[in-house]
């Protein structure tokens, strides 16, 4: 019976020691999720948690529904305005065959391109060949170098040497035409210079106009003086020179009759001699002055004579258009007396801080009230007159006048007509005037190079303020830290 009895007292001891145990260790437990750090720790594994949650469901959508977003500043992983617009013209089956090892890098590069172009169109086919492995096909079509892509559409062929969407969207533009425009650049009045090779001439022009499926030459009146049966438009790019009266008077008819050109004059600080243009113009509704445009407010880079335009009037040209900038433009408006058979419609204007310097020979401008005029300042217009046969309405026999008029030539040339949208408006201007309007937009942009080009004194402050300034800087704070704790003892 003691025994029992001692055998319950221990039962009941040990049982006790395990309910005391339970119950520390139920409020050690209690106590350590009652804490704050483990309340904040809590809310943030479970955070952790929902955010991850989040993503995965987030990334399955995407991968679902196939949804991108280009966050680069330079949409590089996104096609261009132009290149959609291409693609949409495309109604046929365009064959691409690339030309790469399977080693090369630039492959992956090519491939995930012309998927975007898939993703819009669905005649865009493709094939890799590696020229290593099959070399006849290869030879078949006359590969001799490395990353050539080739675009066959029917009977037509293209070829690009470079894994870019400009050169992409350049061949199957060219596949799309049916015809091939001409456009010609006036010659012999010291003009803009499509085949020059320094940095004032027009050989970038050419060359993005080749790009955009056109056919590029000179034309001279002074050799013959009549307008070649196929020009489609006519440029006249900085002319330093006067037009002799016969060629105004081809020019004239030329225009009169339905014809298209982009005229492109400089002010008196480019342009010394009158070349009598303001005259020639004034018949279709355009006022020219020659005086320079400053604009203290927007301009580009140090100079304030070279203004930029980013409010443009509402047109086919300029939709979507952000900047351009002007190095050195004249006044460009409607005339008060325009002929009312002609629209006139100013394409660009400046700023309302700019102003029209009268006097260009001062070193330092300033706005005089008395003689200058007051912004905002127009420099670009496009003319158009439309008349219809009395016999026909029919489209094919309408004559559509156009011509576009800007008061600048520089912002074309070879040094800046990458810069901004200087390359977009000048190639929209003969889009339109070529009645290419399907083709007017914002063109895609070689990858930008990140680099920043230093003078010499900026290399020096550069060099001298990382190898010898800031370990001074911290020498010199060392220093003061020390004095501070001996001061203290």
């Amino acid at each position: 019976m003691e025994d029992n009895n001692k055998k319950q007292e221990i039962t009941e001891g040990t049982e006790n020691k395990k309910n005391d145990f339970v119950k520390k260790v139920g409020n050690g437990i209690k106590h350590v999720f009652g804490m704050r750090q483990t309340k904040y720790g809590t809310n943030t594994a479970v955070a952790i948690l929902a955010l991850l949650g989040v993503l995965v469901i987030a990334n399955f959508i995407v991968k679902k529904e196939n949804v991108r977003f280009d966050l680069t500043k330079s949409k590089k992983y996104s096609l261009s305005d132009q290149t959609k617009k291409v693609l949409e013209r495309v109604d046929q089956d365009v064959q691409v065959t690339l030309f790469y090892q399977a080693s090369n890098p630039e492959r992956a590069n090519a491939e995930n391109l012309l998927n975007e172009y898939k993703e819009i169109s669905s005649y865009i086919q493709t094939e890799f060949i590696d020229p290593d492995k099959n070399p006849a096909e290869a030879r078949k079509f006359e590969i001799d170098r490395y990353g050539t892509v080739i675009f066959e559409m029917g009977d037509k062929k293209e070829m690009a040497t470079m894994a870019s969407e400009t050169e992409f969207t350049s061949s199957i533009l060219k596949l799309t035409r049916d015809e091939i425009k001409k456009i010609y650049f006036l010659d012999g009045h010291a003009e803009k210079d499509i085949e020059g090779m320094d940095q004032s001439s027009y050989s970038l022009v050419k060359t993005s106009l080749e790009k955009e499926g056109y056919e590029v030459a000179k034309l001279s009146l002074l050799t013959k003086p009549e307008i070649p049966e196929d020009l489609a438009v006519l440029v006249i790019a900085g002319p330093q020179k006067k037009l002799l009266d016969k060629e105004k008077e081809v020019i004239e008819k030329y225009i009169d009759d339905g014809g298209k050109m982009l005229l492109l004059i400089d002010p008196k600080s480019e342009v010394k001699e009158d070349t009598g243009f303001s005259s020639f113009i004034s018949k279709w509704g355009v006022n020219s002055d020659r005086h320079v445009v400053i604009d203290p407010k927007l301009y580009f880079w140090t100079d304030p004579s070279a203004p930029v335009i980013n409010t443009w009037a509402t047109h086919q040209i300029t939709e979507k258009l952000s900047a351009a900038f002007f190095p050195g433009v004249g006044e460009i408006s409607t005339a008060n007396d325009a002929p009312a058979e002609y629209i006139v419609t100013s394409l660009a204007g400046t700023s309302p801080e700019s102003w029209l310097e009268k006097d260009v020979d001062k070193r330092e401008v300033e706005f005089n009230e008395d003689k200058d005029k007051k912004g905002p300042i127009s420099v670009a217009v496009v003319v158009e007159k439309t008349t219809t046969s009395d016999e026909e309405s029919s489209e094919e026999n309408k004559s559509n006048t156009r011509l576009i008029v800007v008061g600048d030539s520089d912002f074309a040339v070879d040094g800046f007509t990458d810069s901004l949208g200087n390359q977009d408006f000048f190639l929209n201007s003969i889009n339109y005037l070529a009645s290419e309007e399907d083709l007017i937009s914002i063109r895609p942009k070689d990858e930008e190079e990140r680099t920043v080009a230093l003078t010499g004194g900026q290399s020096k402050v550069i060099f001298y303020g990382t190898v010898f300034g800031m370990p001074a800087i911290v020498v010199l704070i060392g220093i003061l830290v020390w004095i501070r704790r001996r001061r203290k003892k």
